[in-house]
């Protein structure tokens, strides 16, 4: 069973593990360049290609000015030097480049280059994002949501992940997704959820298939199917998704008779566990603790719940207190 919490946890993680991670593949073209090849070029530059690079930037040049801003952000043809990135950055955005718009708009968040201003990261952002730029739309749904450099404005986020959605960012699908699961800025609808979270999966992003898992499982938006349930959660367990193993664990652990096997139950919930998974954690223990299970350690048992129970599960705390009782 999932809790709320977990769901919003979820998506905290989501926005970012999904969305910062995809990071547009910087396949910018302006007056016939393509940025990706004019960035390796910058690796060959001598000293007097620099400087006419730099006359050009100075005088006005949008790509130049991001180009220059990415050789010092990346370390290409010049040290890293994020001071030096973030002014050219800043150059090439005030000339209206709208990938530089977004880049400046990171320096601001992280403080790199520039002190940390958040209400500076939401300026440009928002540039950008208004200049067609999906993935500043996407993160301005991220802003309204958490509450960056804005006041949180759930169903503001919403329209921004919705307008994301229609440009065509696929990521996007999934924060509405779990927006209509959880009710947050709209109304709870399930069956609209597992629509956006069924596009997302469909194009390989792990946390939708986890959440596919759950609403057919549950029978969530959907008709309730084990089997696909099942399927859904392996798919995100390819990727590693620690949630998704722990499910599986328990499928093969507590699920119907003819799918129990201990042992394949016991790799699903330590993989889960090593990935972070606190319930994980908690069953790899419990498995330790069977008499008649080929991996029964007291010890390791007793690590597995200590693990648990400083992430506050509370089952964890009281049989790691038995344990300790009881001498083991």
């Amino acid at each position: 069973m999932i809790c709320a919490g977990a769901l919003i946890t979820l998506f905290f993680f989501s926005l970012f593990a999904i969305g910062f991670p995809l990071r547009a593949k910087s396949a910018l073209a302006h007056e016939g360049c393509d940025l990706e090849d004019s960035k390796d070029e910058l690796a060959l530059l001598s000293e007097e290609e620099l400087g006419f690079l730099t006359a050009k930037a100075e005088g006005g040049d949008a790509m130049a000015a991001l180009l220059l801003a990415r050789g010092y952000d990346e370390g290409r043809g010049v040290p890293i030097n994020l001071p030096l990135a973030f002014r050219w950055y800043q150059k090439a955005a005030e000339l209206g480049d709208v990938e530089a718009q977004y880049r400046l708009s990171k320096l601001y968040a992280h403080g790199l280059g520039v002190k940390k201003d958040l209400k500076s990261m939401v300026k440009w952002l928002y540039k950008a994002a208004t200049a067609g730029h999906a993935f500043s739309v996407f993160e301005m749904g991220t802003a309204h949501f958490l509450g960056q450099g804005i006041p949180v404005n759930k169903p503001q986020a919403a329209k921004w992940f919705a307008k994301a959605v229609s440009m065509g960012y696929i990521p996007a699908h999934h924060s509405l997704g779990v927006m209509r699961f959880m009710g947050e800025g709209m109304e709870i609808d399930y069956a609209k959820a597992a629509e956006h979270f069924r596009i997302s999966a469909e194009h390989g992003y792990a946390e939708s298939q986890f959440m596919m898992g759950i609403c057919c499982g549950k029978g969530l938006g959907v008709p309730k199917d084990e089997r696909e349930a099942v399927a859904w959660h392996e798919k995100a367990a390819e990727s590693g998704h620690a949630d998704a193993l722990y499910h599986l664990g328990v499928h093969y652990d507590l699920g119907p008779e003819e799918t129990v096997d201990r042992q394949k139950a016991f790799e699903l919930y330590e993989r889960a566990a090593n990935g972070g998974s606190v319930r994980g954690m908690f069953m790899t223990g419990v498995l330790h603790l069977e008499e008649d299970f080929e991996n029964r350690s007291l010890e390791k048992a007793a690590e597995w719940f200590e693990a648990a129970a400083l992430q506050g599960l509370p089952e964890a705390q009281l049989d790691l207190a038995k344990l300790y009782l009881e001498g083991g």
